[in-house]
């Protein structure tokens, strides 16, 4: 799936529903038909401003009394490659912006930037900036920071702290 080849798996799973269906085994038929649902979600969600995205991470953010959960997706090519999740403890209170630039310049130390990160939180310019430049000289190209307030770019980051939330709260689930 995650090399692109989701026709020829659509294609084989609905080879197999009929395949199923025609030898009267149903409730086989049934299970391939919710993945098939499953991968059409997938996909759905995968197609993602092919035509913009080269390298695109996307930050989501969750913020609890004392830990946060923070989500990075990984788009390249316009196709969702890797998501990542993270836990930080922090002051109760502590602002989030500074809880977000802290985390994305330790992030980024050990990896190189795409060529946009898409952030929920609209930082002041000279923040913005200072952080442009950091992730900028890493990458050794320039870097947007941006923080989308209409389109597809504020739907991922949407999705991005959706995922972020179910993090902190199956953690919380566990952890309790």
């Amino acid at each position: 799936l995650l090399s692109g080849k989701e026709k020829e798996l659509l294609k084989k799973l609905k080879a197999k529903m009929a395949l199923h269906s025609t030898d009267l085994a149903f409730e086989k038929a049934a299970k391939v038909r919710d993945q098939i649902e499953v991968l059409g979600k997938l996909q759905a969600s995968q197609i993602i401003d092919k035509g913009h995205a080269r390298e695109r991470d996307v930050i989501g953010l969750y913020e609890g009394e004392s830990k946060s959960s923070i989500m990075v997706f990984f788009v390249r090519d316009g196709n969702l490659l890797n998501k990542e999740s993270y836990f930080l403890e922090h002051q109760k209170q502590e602002d989030q912006g500074s809880i977000l630039k802290a985390f994305i310049e330790q992030f980024y130390v050990s990896r190189q930037p795409g060529r946009e990160i898409i952030i929920p939180l609209k930082l002041d310019e000279a923040e913005a900036a200072s952080l442009e430049e950091t992730l900028s000289a890493l990458r050794g190209s320039r870097v947007r920071v941006l923080h989308p307030l209409k389109g597809e770019k504020k739907k991922l980051m949407e999705l991005a702290d959706s995922n972020a939330y179910e993090k902190y709260r199956q953690k919380e689930e566990v952890d309790s």
